[in-house]
Order: C-alpha cells, then structure tokens, then sequence
C-alpha cells in the first residue's frame, strides 16, 4: 500500500464517521457476542450489563421468580435484551443514552430501581467504557471461553493486523515484532521485556526463552483485551508496541461449578477442567477453583532411530494449570475489597516444533541437532487491594510474586539447560473522576524487579547467567471534558505522560571467564488526544501515543568477555485516527482506525557486530516506518444470523539500516504482513443451536532480518454447538468442531530452509460442559 492510498483510506474513514453520524440512532448499539445461559432473570440481566457496559433500572420485585431463556451469539444490545426478555412478561424503553428501564405490563408498586454499573475496559484503568476507547482496543469477552479456543492466543486470531502464531511466545501487533526476535538464546543473554506485554489478571508475565504458561487458557475466561499501539501511560508495564490483558474471574457470592471434558484427534489428546465457585462468609467472604488438564502428543512425528528410547517422552505435550482465587469485602469496611490468588502452570512439549522442510507429513528426522524438549512451570502469587475513598476517588494496590522454570532436558547434545526468572512486581493507582473540567483520570506508580539465572552443563556449550533488571514508573492519564470550557458537548482532550527508569545488570560466562555490564537510562513518554462523541452511536478521535523499550547489551555467547555489545533504546511515535460507529437500523456496526508510526533506533538481531564469527548480536537500526489501516465490521442479516468480517492493511519499510546492516534498507519490517484478513457467519438459534465459520488470511512476511519469506495462507474453522438445560439447576453444553478444515500446510517460520515450522494441521474435537 503506497502512501497515497494510505491518504485515501483515512479520508475514507473520516468520511465514513459523517455519514454514520446521519444515520446513527439513539441506542447503545455496540455488537457483541453474548453466551448468556438460560438462567433466572435477575442474574441474566446483570450479566447483559456487564457485557455491554448498558445501565439497567427495574424495580427488583418485577425479575423475581422469572426465568429468562438466555442469549447466545452476535447481537446489538437491543435485540439481545428483546431474547433475554422472552417470556417474561416485561418490557424495556430507552431513558436516556446507554440507560435502559423494565417495566411490568401491569402498574405496580415502585420499590426503587436497581443500578447496575457498565463494564469498563480493565486494562485501560481509568474507568473507560468501552465505547470511549479508541477503535484499535478489541474487547472479546466470555464467548472465548469455548473448547475451540484452547488458549487466549487462539482467541485473538483474526484480528486485523495482529499476527499469532504457534511458534510465537507473544504476538506481533502491527508488524511491531512482540517479542523482537528475542524468544531464542538472545532472551537469554538480553534480558528484555517484550514490545508486546502480556499481562494477565494485572500480572506482567515476562519474556524468556520459554514461557509457554504465558499463553493463558480461556477456561473460567472473564475478557481478552488486545491494544494496538503504544501502551504507556495506563498499563503498569510499559509496552510498546500493544498489550494483551487477560482477566479471569473472581469469586462471586453465589454458589456455582462447572465441568469439562474435551477430546482432539491430535493424536487422541484429551482434556478436563473444572471450576467451583463457593460462598464462605454471606456477602464478605467467597472463593473461586480452577483447575486443567490436557494430554496428548505433538503433531510433529520424530522418526530419528537415534532417540527411539525416548520417542514418547518426546512427542508428548502436557499442560496443566489451577487457579484458587479469595475475595474478601469485610462488613467492617464496606469501601475496601481483597483479592488473594494463586496461579499454576505447567506445560510439556517440543521447544520448537520444526519439522523437515516441505515434509507434509509433519516429520522431523534430525531431532538432536535441530529439537529439543522443554518443561516450563509458572506460579504466580498475588494480592490486590481496592478501596474506593469516595464518589470522586479510588485507591488500587496490586503486587505481585511470579517464579518461572525453564528446563531443557538432556535429551541432545547441546542442552542440559536450566533457567529461573523471579519477578516482583507492585503497582499504586488513583483513580479521580467528575471533578468538573476534569472528567476522570488515573495516577500510578509501578515497579519491578526480575532476577535470572540459568546454567546448561553440557562440556561442549558451558554458560552460566546471573542478571537483575529494576524498572519504576510514573504514570497518568487525564480526559477533560471540554464542554466544561464552553466547547461542544462530546468534545474530551486526553493528556498523558510516564517518567521511567530503567537498571540492567546482566553477568553471562562460558567456560568460567566471563563479564559483568550494567545499563541505566530514564526515559519520558507522552500522550495526547481528541475524542469527539458526535451522537450516542458515533465517536471519532485522534491519538498522539509514544512506546518506549530500555536498551541493553548482548554478548556472543562464545566470547562473553571480548564479544560484548552494548545497543540503545529504541522508540515508537504514532499518530492514529478512528470511529465507532452503527447504523442501519442498528444491524451495523463500523470500527476502524487509520494509523502512521516511526519506529526509532529498533532493535535488531545481527544489526551489530561481536567478536570474529559471532552472529546475531543485537544493535539498533535507525529508522523505519509503517502506516495502515483497521476496519471491522458485523452485520445482522436477520435475527440470529450475524456476518462479520475485519481488514488490516499494512505497508512498512526500513528506511535507515545504518552502517552494519545497509543491505536490509527498503526492506519490510519481520512479522509485519500487508495484509490480514478474517471473515465469518454465525447463527444463533432461540432453541439453543448455534453455528459458525470463520476465516482468516495472512499474507506473506519474514520471521527476521535476512529470513527467507513465508508464503500466504488461509486457514478455515468450523463450529456448532447446542446448549439445553437438564433441570432448573443443570445446564449441559455440547459442542464440536474443526479447526483448519481444509487441512491448509502453511509454514509460520521457514527457518534454514532444511527445517521449518508448520501450523497445525487439521484438528477434529468434541467436549461438553456442564454448568450447575
């Protein structure tokens, strides 16, 4: 996409914010996927509003003892509410934007209405709806939690111009490399935070040379936020390039379980999980249990004789993970609420499923040169502390204790690895809102301190790493509301900033002799924006954000006392441009965002040079830039049947390669596709069936600098389900499906050229799901 067309579509899109505003009714109409159980009324009805950030009032005697039918698939709010509602012997009007009053046919008795608050975007952290935050946030809430999606990151699939793959620990977010090439030994002798951070219910997890618990399951699923764009100045970690948050969910007062069982013929993997939500102490003290496990083998086949002792042991792929949560809201002080977790993880499987080049049976016969296992265990232990001071102010204290094990047994030649990260991490925020002019706002305060140290004891490749980063933040995020200055009604300024400072002591020795290098910078990224809501259907905006990423070194693992290098901090400016929108009578909806960054001083493996014959060191290369645009949509052709479908475009270029690397000038950024493309349909039945297909496209790209391209593919999914209730307390949900139906062999990092990796091949699985 050249630059003119990259003019073209944002004057598109500007234009495109007008015309909706012409069209645009009165209602909230934000489409969203519901997976709403038959259940009684009053709780159906709090789950509607928590899904779509609506108000509710009705008078709480008129719900009682109604049962609602439940709502399962893409939906505007309206028609949502309209399902809910069957039945019941109530109706809804609008009152006012986002407010909906339920009434009885009959004139009863008032008691007093029951609020219930919005949803908010919980990583934004400053109170946004998600109707205030700019289109490039995509919100994906309970739904995802479907066997289909057997981790967050299948989840996100799809989304325009953010690229997931399976031998990616973090996603790339436009054509921003998450975990800049760094997931490889360069982690390990780096030490750097990801572009793209993963932070799961408030908790960073962090980037080394495995982290596969990171990729979070959906069971007991509260939301995925997937940011595009810098993410400085609300997310306690500083993140570059986007942020993924992860929330689960926390207990609640009410007794509820759930059970699963799973079966894919990925060479018969099975799985099961539970949940059991219980009420200890009525109205103050509740706790939540998950716990999963998965079995089966990879779809990669060893067929080296040489390791036919070890052949199961090898394929095997094994993942477990539970989950205790406790909520506490004394009596004593009603304003404060506790919350104690405990996370585990432990996952089993090759470290990189490379297989041989062009071998469509998805065998590898060189494992010991090329392959090897790994065994990753995650904990994580945290505490968090909400206390609402006031109307207008409210106090959050999270912190946070993360041990991550990483072995690499000695099933080959080369590795007998061990490596432990311990992360402490601790965050303060101040929430402020309705303080006239100032409409709402967040301070914080984050720090963290992550310690590595790791060992392989093989004679022929000895290490040993002993490293400390410490990183502190200072950060805000105000919205004014302009109408208080005497400006049009809708008008928000946004204003932002963070102070960072960052240390980084690394010590990496080979043979005994090594060196000790400490890095230190502080850094200040800003924000600024305009949103305008022109209607209660139609917002436009414009943001100014930058990302930050600290510097640090990189030794050649051979010579780490000679061959050491140290590279600058590399920085992103971005200037974005997007609406919201629905129209057609509500069965429309248009999200998109048109975007331009510099990326400088980007961090880049082989952009440096080390002792003679070292490879890879990192180094910076001075300027590239990218531009593109977003643009999804969902269409309700009738009721119950939903077409949706997303574009990203996405043009980049390295226009600076400096000194050390000029022959990459010109070229493409790495993990950063022209094109993206998904496409579905999807069909709710009031009986209890539902029925989608999805698909997506990604374009050719690179894995790296000087790698050999990837071509394009598509890869198709298919499923249904049916939901019916057993008796008044049991809910039984069955589903299937087929995940890349049409068996597509595609190649998500050509490697050498003689091995490669290649996307699953097709997966057939079947599970049910009992709910009471």
């Amino acid at each position: 996409m050249n630059t003119r067309a990259c003019v073209q579509a944002m004057a598109i899109l500007l234009g495109l914010g007008v015309a909706s505003a012409a069209q645009a009714s009165a209602q909230e109409t934000e489409v969203r996927t519901f997976a709403i159980t038959g259940q009684p009324l009053s709780s159906a009805l709090l789950k509607f509003a928590e899904q779509t950030g609506l108000e509710l009032l009705f008078d709480a005697r008129i719900a009682a003892g109604k049962t609602s039918p439940g709502v399962q698939g893409d939906h505007a709010p309206e028609q949502a509410l309209r399902l809910l509602l069957a039945e019941t012997g109530l109706r809804y009007r609008f009152t006012s934007a986002g407010v909906i009053t339920l009434e009885a046919d009959t004139t009863e008795q008032n008691s007093g209405p029951l609020r219930l608050e919005p949803i908010v975007v919980e990583g934004e952290k400053i109170g946004r709806t998600l109707r205030e935050t700019p289109a490039s946030t995509v919100v994906i809430g309970p739904e995802a939690d479907t066997p289909l999606s057997r981790n967050s990151r299948d989840a996100i699939q799809g989304i325009p111009n953010v690229l997931v793959e399976d031998n990616a620990n973090v996603p790339s977010i436009r054509g921003i490399d998450g975990s800049a090439g760094q997931t490889g030994g360069a982690a390990l002798s780096t030490g750097a935070q990801p572009r793209v951070n993963i932070i799961v219910d408030g908790v960073p997890r962090p980037l080394t040379i495995g982290a596969t618990p990171t990729i979070n399951s959906t069971w007991d699923l509260e939301a995925i936020e997937v940011a595009r764009g810098p993410q400085s100045t609300t997310t306690g970690r500083n993140s570059l390039g986007g942020a993924i948050r992860v929330s689960t969910i926390d207990p609640s007062f009410d007794y509820e379980a759930a059970a699963r069982g799973s079966y894919f013929d990925q060479d018969g993997t099975v799985g099961g999980a539970l949940m059991a939500n219980l009420p200890i102490l009525e109205d103050q003290i509740a706790a939540r249990f998950t716990a999963e496990r998965s079995h089966g083998k990879t779809y990669v086949n060893v067929v080296e004789p040489a390791v036919a002792a070890v052949r199961d042991d090898i394929e095997s792929e094994d993942y477990a993970r539970y989950r205790g949560k406790v909520l506490i809201t004394p009596n004593a002080a009603e304003d404060l609420e506790l919350l104690f977790s405990v996370d585990h993880s432990e996952a089993k499987r090759l470290f990189r499923p490379l297989v041989d080049a062009d071998a469509n049976d998805f065998e590898s016969s060189n494992f010991t040169s090329i392959n090897s296992i790994s065994d990753n265990e995650q904990t994580v232990y945290a505490f968090n502390l909400t206390y609402s001071i006031s109307d207008q102010l409210e106090f959050e204290g999270r912190a946070a204790f993360l041990d991550n094990r990483f072995d690499i047994p000695d099933t080959t030649p080369l590795f007998d690895f061990r490596q432990n990260t311990d992360t402490i991490t601790s965050e303060a925020l101040l929430r402020v809102r309705d303080f006239g002019l100032l409409d709402k706002g967040v301070f914080g305060v984050a720090f963290e301190n992550q310690r590595d140290d790791a060992t392989n004891e093989v004679a022929f490749f000895p290490l040993a790493l002993d490293a400390e980063i410490n990183n502190l933040g200072i950060f805000s995020e105000l919205e004014f509301d302009l109408a208080e200055a005497g400006l049009p009604e809708g008008l928000t300024m946004i204003a932002g900033g963070r102070i960072e400072f960052d240390s980084r002591d690394r010590f990496l020795a080979f043979a005994g002799a090594g060196t000790d290098t400490t890095v230190e910078e502080t850094a200040f990224i800003p924000k600024i924006g305009l949103r305008y809501d022109i209607s209660n259907a139609v917002t436009v905006g414009y943001t100014y954000s930058e990302g930050f990423r600290p510097g640090g070194v990189d030794f050649d693992l051979f010579n780490p006392v000679g061959g050491v290098v140290e590279y600058d901090s590399e920085r992103l400016r971005q200037h974005e441009i997007y609406t919201r929108t629905n129209f057609l009578d509500e069965r429309l909806t248009v999200n998109a965002s048109a975007f331009y960054y510099t990326f400088v001083d980007a961090q880049t493996s082989g952009a440096a040079a080390g002792t003679a014959g070292a490879i890879g060191l990192f180094g910076n290369v001075p300027e590239a830039r990218g531009f593109g645009l977003e643009l999804d949509a969902a269409f309700e052709i009738v009721d119950g049947l939903t077409m949706n479908g997303g574009i990203g475009l996405l043009d980049t270029e390295i226009t600076d390669a400096g000194p050390n690397v000029p022959q990459f000038e010109g070229e493409d950024l790495p993990q950063a596709p022209n094109l993206t493309l998904n496409g579905g349909l999807s069909y709710i039945s009031d009986l209890g069936f539902d029925a989608s297909i999805k698909a997506r496209y990604v374009d050719s790209k690179t894995v790296s600098l000087g790698f050999d391209e990837s071509d394009s593919y598509v890869v198709v999914d298919l499923a249904a389900g049916y939901a019916f209730s057993l008796s008044d307390d049991f809910d039984l949900r069955i589903d299937a499906f087929v995940t890349n139906l049409t068996d597509e062999r595609y190649v998500v990092d050509p490697n050498d050229g003689l091995t490669e990796v290649l996307g699953r091949p097709r997966t057939i699985g079947v599970a049910g799901t009992i709910r009471f």
